[in-house]
């Protein structure tokens, strides 16, 4: 289940560093037809992020322990996109893992099947937390397709923040 939600709405010591960034890994696993979702941020970047987002109605507003994946499933369905094909595919949260000493939540996504084949389309967005930190954030991920021989290291900021990428085709 979803660990580490409770810290997310609860205040606490406040890190300040100079660094706004985000990583991610984007990963097709070919014996399963699967693509994964997984992205580390600065907890207090992350929090500030999250209840702005709500202030404005981005995200939806609930103090229910129950329903706390929901602000992180609309928070990244608004601002990290993965689209295959024209379609969004949908990201539903299955962890959350906080790593205090660095100040860092690893946040895991559920795998979504998906078949690759030649000449298909894959976007990415990636917008996290540029409306709270402007030109400071960057947002850097992996690509990886392993059965295409494929993977890409993209940072995203606030000027370039889509990766597209056409199966099969060499880059």
């Amino acid at each position: 289940m979803v660990l580490g939600l409770g810290v997310l709405l609860v205040s606490g010591i406040a890190w300040s560093h100079p660094l706004k960034m985000s990583s991610a890994l984007i990963e097709h696993n070919p014996e399963k037809e699967t693509i994964r979702l997984e992205c580390k941020v600065f907890i207090d970047d992350f929090q500030l992020s999250i209840l702005d987002a709500m202030e404005k109605g981005v995200v939806p507003v609930t103090t229910e322990r129950s329903k706390r994946h929901l602000l992180i499933e609309s928070y990244f369905g608004e601002y990290f996109i993965i689209g295959y094909n024209e379609k969004v595919l949908p990201l539903k949260l299955k962890s959350v893992t906080p790593l205090s000493e660095q100040n860092v939540f690893q946040i895991q996504f559920v795998e979504v099947p998906l078949k690759l084949r030649n000449r298909d389309r894959l976007v990415i967005k990636n917008t996290l937390m540029f409306k709270d930190f402007g030109l400071a954030q960057t947002n850097r991920f992996i690509v990886r397709i392993p059965a295409f021989k494929f993977q890409a290291v993209q940072a995203a900021t606030i000027e370039n923040h889509y990766f597209s990428y056409t199966i099969g085709e060499a880059r």
